[in-house]
């Protein structure tokens, strides 16, 4: 009795490695998948340009933006001018008026052409005068 089935798992020892070889290679494969390349994978080293037209401007440029927009300079204004031409926006100011009335002239038309609501305005902060108490 034990000679046939020590006879048996003789029989049966290869076809038994067969399987366990043959399920490891699978579940290997398996993992292999779902296992992260690292950075082989990862693309580019370097970033790549953005594609929407309001992300290329980095914070030290947005400070230039609103520094020429306290000094009056013209430069605000064609820089706006530029974004709504190459969203599609004609833009047309009047060149002899101030430059706030440029800017909001420009913002207005492009807002209307986008059909963008306007920006809310801050809400104005009153300082507290001494007879009242906070």
């Amino acid at each position: 009795m034990i000679n046939a089935l020590f006879g048996f798992l003789a029989d049966l020892y290869p076809a038994l490695i067969f399987i366990a070889v043959v399920a490891g290679l699978i579940l290997l494969f398996l993992t292999w998948r779902r296992m992260s390349a690292g950075s082989s994978g990862a693309g580019p080293a370097l970033v790549p340009e953005p594609t929407q037209l309001g992300l290329q401007r980095v914070p030290w440029d947005l400070q230039g933006i609103q520094v020429a927009i306290a000094d009056g300079s013209p430069q605000a204004v064609q820089s706006i001018i530029d974004r709504g031409e190459r969203l599609g926006v004609s833009v047309h100011v009047d060149f002899q008026s101030p430059v706030s009335t440029q800017l909001n002239d420009a913002l207005e038309q492009i807002e209307r052409a986008l059909e963008l609501p306007p920006l809310p305005l801050p809400a104005p902060t009153n300082p507290p005068t001494q007879n009242e108490t906070p």
